[in-house]
């Protein structure tokens, strides 16, 4: 058949035309319309494109703006590290004149600290050698001890003490080095102390038994001590010619005394001129110098005051009377012949000599009666206030530490309340250290002295 004979063709050019799929109309296409497929992927692909070109172009003038900031950066940072290069060195030098000032300031500070701490160790040196030397003089030692056991107020001793322990124990609880919080702590040492202060109660009655002791007997032997003591008063009388009744007062008494020793003592040296030996004249004379001197000194001690037993018996506490009374006996004795008058004035010396020491023994027993007594006084009166201060800190405590007080006002009243608390063993300490003093001395009425009666520190 002619028509599958027929070979087949492409496309003619109408065919081409109709459909607009030839190279010319191709190129026109290009340049004037889009097919409607190809075109919109051709349109997303110039948008591409130009995007990727945008981004190109912004990263270009990103890079170009980065790389004038970095040439602006650089410019600066140039200028930047000429100008720090210009200032480093006048910084650098107001440092160094800065370090140069303080180093030369604390050279100086330190100079003057030293020259300070010698001038202080020079001022403490030349002070302890001074205190060193007071303390070591012999003079000062016997003026301190004989205060301090003697002559001193009881009731300083008693202040010092008693004010030594509350500074003390205000200053530790200051410092923290023992504190009143702790109230196991605090009621311990109170309730120790209160059991203390029961010991007192025997210790004041047997004092008192001490005091009452003579005063116990007889009436047979109590007329027989007061007629004693008359007799005794008759003698004294006896040897002084301007007296005919010798006072009751303690130290009008022994102002008799010590007058009629010592117009005894100038009798002597009158009729110690009277003596063929120059010897014996020699070593009379010096006698009743002694004598008269030691007279006076007594005299002037008690003459116009008033003192208690004590007070007059402190002038006459420290006199060897019985070194007067041998030595009037060897002179007695002596090989070489003595002027009769002089052996009875020597004679009377002696018996005046032992009446002051009867007296000097008799004022000391009643000035022991008068201080155990007034001791034994003073122990219940600082023995109460001491346990009745005591159970008042016990009592505050014992419900453990009071929140309603501050530390620092209980601090004071704990203190204040041990200082309380030790009053009786200050009393008893000052008081009984003089008693047994006074005890000591011229415990051995007469021709004897024992070793230790007459230290060295009550001449």
């Amino acid at each position: 058949m002619t028509t599958d004979d027929t070979p087949e063709t492409g496309p003619g050019p109408d065919a081409e035309r109709e459909t607009g799929s030839g190279p010319g109309i191709e190129a026109k296409n290009d340049g004037r319309t889009e097919p409607p497929n190809g075109g919109d992927e051709e349109s997303a692909g110039d948008g591409e494109v130009e995007r990727a070109n945008d981004g190109e172009a912004e990263r270009a003038n990103d890079d170009e703006v980065e790389r004038a900031s970095d040439d602006e950066g650089s410019a600066g940072g140039g200028e930047g590290e000429s100008a720090s290069d210009d200032e480093t060195p006048a910084t650098s030098d107001r440092e160094s004149d800065d370090s140069r000032s303080l180093v030369a300031v604390l050279s100086y500070a330190l100079r003057i600290a030293w020259k300070l701490l010698v001038l202080l160790g020079k001022v403490t040196l030349a002070g302890t050698r001074l205190v060193a030397a007071v303390v070591r003089d012999d003079g000062n030692q016997r003026r301190a001890r004989r205060w301090f056991l003697l002559e001193g107020n009881r009731w300083t001793l008693v202040a010092a003490m008693v004010a030594t322990i509350f500074v003390g124990s205000l200053t530790l609880g200051l410092t923290n080095v023992i504190g009143v919080r702790e109230s196991s702590f605090v009621t311990t040492m109170f309730s120790t102390i209160i059991a203390g202060l029961f010991s007192f109660i025997p210790l004041v009655i047997a004092v008192n038994q001490l005091t009452v002791s003579r005063l116990f007997g007889t009436p047979d032997h109590l007329r027989d001590r007061v007629d004693s003591v008359h007799e005794f008063r008759r003698r004294i009388e006896s040897m002084s010619a301007d007296v005919d009744v010798s006072p009751t007062d303690p130290a009008a008494f022994l102002v008799v005394i010590a007058r009629a020793m010592r117009d005894r003592a100038t009798a002597l040296r009158t009729v110690a001129e009277e003596a063929d030996d120059e010897a014996v004249r020699e070593d009379l004379e010096a006698y009743a110098a002694g004598v008269s001197e030691q007279a006076d000194r007594v005299t002037e001690n008690l003459r116009g005051s008033d003192p208690g037993v004590f007070g007059v018996l402190l002038p006459v506490m420290n006199e060897n009377y019985s070194r007067r009374f041998t030595a009037a006996r060897r002179l007695r004795v002596r090989a070489g012949p003595l002027p009769e008058t002089a052996d009875e004035l020597l004679e009377d010396l002696q018996s005046v000599f032992v009446s002051i020491d009867v007296t000097r023994q008799y004022f000391k027993i009643i000035y022991l009666q008068q201080e155990l007594a007034r001791l034994s006084r003073l122990l219940a009166y600082s023995g109460t206030t001491a346990f009745l201060t005591s159970t008042l800190v016990v009592m505050i405590y014992a419900s453990g530490y009071p929140p309603a007080v501050s530390e620092t006002a209980l601090l004071v009243v704990v203190a204040l309340s041990l200082a309380v608390a030790f009053s009786p063993l200050a009393i008893l300490f000052a008081f009984v250290i003089r008693v047994a003093t006074v005890v000591k001395r011229t415990s051995a009425p007469g021709a004897f002295t024992p070793k230790g009666e007459r230290p060295t520190h009550a001449r």
